[in-house]
């Protein structure tokens, strides 16, 4: 059971973290030989995906929080390795999640409102 933090978390304070971990996957999947090029780490981030939605569902042997970790392996890995910075992966979070509580999907005078 996880519980919400008590104090603000510092984006910054994330994002070095996430970067650092990130760094620390890449070098191990160079180390063992394993592709850290988008088409294959891509493949292998749907697959990872995919077994969280089945652990969710009961199936598999793992847990989702396991499931999700792997997500979080791959996905990591594949910013690493093409050099995206975890801290403008957040602030383009925050600038969507925005959108999303504004009601608007998207951006520009194209936007869609979705009734509440």
């Amino acid at each position: 059971m996880s519980t919400a933090p008590k104090e603000p978390v510092d984006v910054y304070d994330v994002a070095g973290y996430l970067n650092s971990k990130a760094a620390r996957v890449v070098r191990a999947c160079r180390a063992r030989g394993w592709a850290t090029d988008w088409s294959r780490r891509g493949a292998y981030l749907f697959l990872e995906v995919a077994e969280v939605i089945e652990s969710l569902r009961g199936k598999g042997d793992s847990p989702p929080a396991e499931e999700a970790a792997d997500v979080l392996l791959v996905y990591l890995s594949i910013l690493g390795a093409n050099g995206i910075d975890v801290a403008v992966v957040l602030a383009e979070m925050d600038r969507k999640l925005a959108l999303i509580e504004a009601g608007t999907i998207g951006a520009g005078p194209d936007a869609v409102r979705v009734s509440p």
